[in-house]
C-alpha cells in the first residue's frame, strides 16, 4: 500500500528498502504504531507477512504476531495508568531541528482534560528544567501539542506538570546534515544531466550506457609549455636568418 509518510506521532518499525518508492520524507513506511484515546493502533502496509512461513513455518510468524498483541495490549492487562501518554514526532534529534511533542491527557475518571493549555518541562541531566507550554489541538478533546527547537546535544526528559512520573526520553545529537536527506532525487539528478549534457540512467536501464558513451565525441584541448631555444621552429628560422645572410654577401661580393 503506497503511502507518502507517517503521521507525525507514529512510531515506524519497517519501512521498504526500495528507493524508488521513497519521498522526500524519506523510505517508505510499511509498519508503524502510534497511540490513539487509551489504546494504541498498528498499520501494516502489506498482506504479504505470511511469506515468512517459507522454510520456517510459524518460527517467525507466530512470534510476530505475539508480539504485536502484546505490545498492544499488555499495558491494559497489567492496569498500568494511561492517563498521561507522551510521544514526539521522532526518536532523536539534531541540535536545531524543529521537535513536536505531542501528550494526550485525561482526568482521573479517565475523561479527555479541556484545559486550553497545560505547562510542561524539559530537563537535561545536570541542568535547570526549561518551562514549556503545550496548546489544546483544535477538534480532539485531551490532545496537546508544543513545539520547539532542539537545544544543546544531550539526554532530555520531557514530562507535563501534572503527572511528573510519566517522562518522555528525547535524545538530542549534533546535527549530521549529510544524513538529512537520503532519498535519490530523481528530478535534480535530471536537471544536472540536462545542464551538464550528460544522461540519467537507472539500474535497469544502465545496458544503454555503453553505446551513449561511444556515440559521443569530443574535443579535449591541452596545453603543453616548449622552451623555445629547443623548438623546431626557432632552428628552422635561425637556419633561414643565416642561409639568407651568406646569400647576400656573396651576392654583394662581401667576405
Amino acid at each position: 500500500a503506497r503511502v507518502s509518510r507517517p503521521k507525525p506521532a507514529a512510531e515506524v518499525l519497517l519501512v521498504d528498502a526500495d528507493p524508488a518508492k521513497a519521498t522526500r520524507f524519506g523510505k517508505m513506511p510499511i509498519i508503524a504504531t502510534q497511540q490513539y484515546g487509551l489504546g494504541s493502533t498498528m498499520y501494516f502496509g502489506t498482506d504479504n507477512l505470511w511469506r515468512w512461513r517459507k522454510n520456517a513455518g510459524d518460527k517467525y510468524y507466530a512470534r510476530m504476531w505475539g508480539q504485536v498483541i502484546q505490545r498492544l495490549a499488555l499495558p491494559h492487562l497489567l492496569g498500568e495508568s494511561r492517563r498521561t501518554q507522551l510521544v514526539a514526532d521522532k526518536k532523536s534529534y539534531s541540535v536545531g531541528e524543529r521537535m513536536t511533542i505531542y501528550a494526550r491527557l485525561y482526568t482521573q475518571a479517565y475523561e479527555p482534560i479541556t484545559d486550553p493549555s497545560v505547562k510542561a518541562s524539559l530537563k537535561r541531566e545536570g541542568t535547570a528544567p526549561s518551562s514549556i507550554i503545550l496548546r489544546q489541538v483544535p477538534g480532539q478533546p485531551g490532545m496537546y501539542r508544543a513545539e520547539i527547537t532542539a537545544p544543546a546535544a544531550g539526554a532530555y526528559q520531557f514530562n507535563v506538570d501534572s503527572d511528573a512520573n510519566v517522562k518522555l526520553e528525547l535524545p538530542i545529537t549534533e546535527p549530521r546534515v549529510e544524513f538529512a536527506e537520503t532519498a535519490m532525487n530523481e528530478g535534480l539528478l535530471k536537471q544536472v544531466c540536462d545542464t551538464s549534457h550528460g544522461g540519467f540512467f537507472r539500474e535497469e536501464d544502465l545496458n544503454k550506457l555503453p553505446d551513449a558513451i561511444s556515440g559521443k565525441t569530443d574535443k579535449v584541448r591541452s596545453n603543453v609549455d616548449v622552451e623555445i631555444w629547443s623548438s623546431p621552429v626557432f632552428l628552422l628560422l635561425v637556419v633561414v636568418l643565416t642561409g639568407v645572410e651568406w646569400t647576400m654577401r656573396k651576392l654583394a661580393y662581401l667576405k
